[in-house]
């Protein structure tokens, strides 16, 4: 009983009387009668009197061991993006790098050649597009096939060429450009299959390209099959052929310079079905490896940007 008053009376002492400069210094004085045991806190170690023994003790004990690290927490939620910064200001510009390595060869086209097919008459009606010359390579289309049209008629304006000849073809060394029957019901009406080549001959001599192809005509009714170069005529026929003829023509390609060819096929002879209605047969095909030019003839794909007439 008497232990536990002299605790009580002392935490008593401790709360009530503490004086501010023993707290801050973390040191407790206190003074206590030797006789009774009672405790009272003093200010400094020598404040006791000669029946009471000094005692002192830190306000805090020595600092314990560490303890283990606790669960990490779940992760709160995002805040809010920011506004954006003003934009800074434009570095300066770096040096050029050195050039790269060359890269391989792009595409080329190889082989090629322009081509159309139309017909001239609509039956009962008129000529095609009332006889337009310029639809047609210059050449009417009553010229085309009731007046013996030839190649070499065909306009040297490239302009006009672009108009008629629109498709293009990309062949291996021989190319069937055209085959195909159709019904017609006179003489005035045909059809006609056009090619057009740019050669191009890369040396100081001229050189000869033997061109072989299949085709028909028909001179009966002045339809007539033929080639030109540059504007000039190397060849015609003036039979009727069916399809089953063949011909190799020799076209001497001037050297150092760009060439045109024309090659045209118009349609072969009748064949009487009933009444007044007539099959016949359009055929055009280059043959034994002719589209294989000779060394330093090349094709130039170029009808989209050419300019000038026959002499380039």
């Amino acid at each position: 009983m008497i232990k536990k008053t002299l605790i009580i009376m002392i935490v008593f002492s401790v709360l009530v009387v503490t004086p501010y400069t023993c707290w801050a210094q973390n040191i407790i004085y206190s003074c206590v009668t030797k006789a009774t045991g009672n405790i009272r806190i003093v200010a400094t170690p020598d404040s006791c009197k000669s029946n009471e023994a000094s005692l002192s003790w830190n306000i805090a004990g020595p600092q314990g061991p560490q303890g283990p690290q606790g669960i990490q927490g779940p992760p709160g939620p995002q805040g809010e993006i920011g506004p954006q910064g003003p934009q800074g200001i434009t570095g300066p510009q770096g040096e050029i790098g050195s050039q790269g390595p060359e890269g391989p060869p792009g595409f080329t086209s190889g082989r090629v050649y322009r081509w159309n097919v139309f017909n001239t008459y609509y039956e009962g009606i008129s000529w095609i597009f009332e006889n337009d010359q310029n639809l047609f390579g210059g050449v009417y289309p009553s010229t085309w096939t009731d007046n013996y049209g030839l190649a070499a008629q065909i306009s040297p304006d490239k302009e006009v060429q672009r108009t008629l000849f629109v498709n293009k073809s990309y062949p291996g060394n021989n190319a069937t450009v055209y085959v195909e029957r159709f019904f017609t019901y006179s003489s005035t009406d045909g059809r006609v299959v056009a090619v057009l080549f740019r050669i191009k001959n890369n040396t100081g001599e001229s050189i000869v390209w033997p061109l072989s192809f299949r085709y028909t005509c028909f001179a009966s009714w002045q339809e007539r099959a033929s080639v030109a170069l540059n504007g000039a005529n190397v060849w015609y026929d003036n039979a009727d052929r069916d399809g089953n003829t063949s011909v190799t023509v020799e076209l001497d390609i001037p050297a150092s310079r760009t060439s045109t060819v024309i090659v045209v096929s118009t349609s072969g002879p009748t064949y009487y079905t009933s009444g007044s209605t007539y099959l016949r047969a359009t055929l055009l095909a280059f043959i034994n490896d002719s589209l294989a030019l000779p060394t330093g003839l090349e094709f130039i794909d170029d009808l989209e940007t050419a300019t000038g007439g026959y002499e380039q």
